[in-house]
């Protein structure tokens, strides 16, 4: 069966790093993930160590690029507890285009497939559109990563309220 959670946020509209608080979720991720990168074009996967990010772990989904009925697709290797609080489930452990609609997991297919070779982060916001959870606006990041270095095929989400704020790293 489809989990519908998963559809594309309502009204999201590409917003620009700057238009993201300092002390939001994506935007503390966005600070780690430059700074793990460092001179490198992709941060790598093993360079991740959740034990420096506590704060924003809730906020975390973690996927892994792999071929899966004949094309690319991307697994849902964990989620964070604040992922499930806002969706109301967990979609973890499964293939994403098994859980989106067709049209949804094109579009994301291609936005991954434009951070892994723009190598740049991707900052959205919008209102949830599944299941009575209009109401909920989010700021959603999306960040390559590499396993051994020159190709993307981990990418981190960031999901969290638009007025998410964490204090005190």
């Amino acid at each position: 069966m489809l989990n519908m959670r998963n559809n594309d946020h309502l009204d999201s509209i590409h917003i620009e790093l700057q238009d993201i608080p300092d002390h939001h979720p994506a935007k503390l991720f966005y600070d780690y993930w430059e700074r793990i990168k460092g001179a490198k074009d992709l941060p790598l996967r093993r360079d991740l160590l959740p034990p420096e990010i506590p704060s924003i772990l809730p906020y975390i989904i973690l996927l892994e690029a792999k071929f899966h009925n004949g094309r690319q697709d991307y697994f849902d290797r964990l989620e964070g507890e604040g992922i499930i609080e806002i969706c109301g489930a967990s979609d973890s452990k499964k293939f994403i285009s098994e859980i989106m609609p067709k049209d949804k997991f094109e579009k994301r297919h291609k936005e991954f497939v434009m951070i892994g070779e723009t190598k740049t982060p991707l900052f959205e916001m919008g209102h949830i559109s599944y299941l009575d959870k209009a109401y909920i606006k989010v700021v959603r990041g999306a960040f390559p990563f590499s396993k051994e270095g020159d190709t993307a095929d981990y990418f981190i989400l960031i999901l969290a309220r638009a007025d998410a704020q964490i204090m005190g790293r």
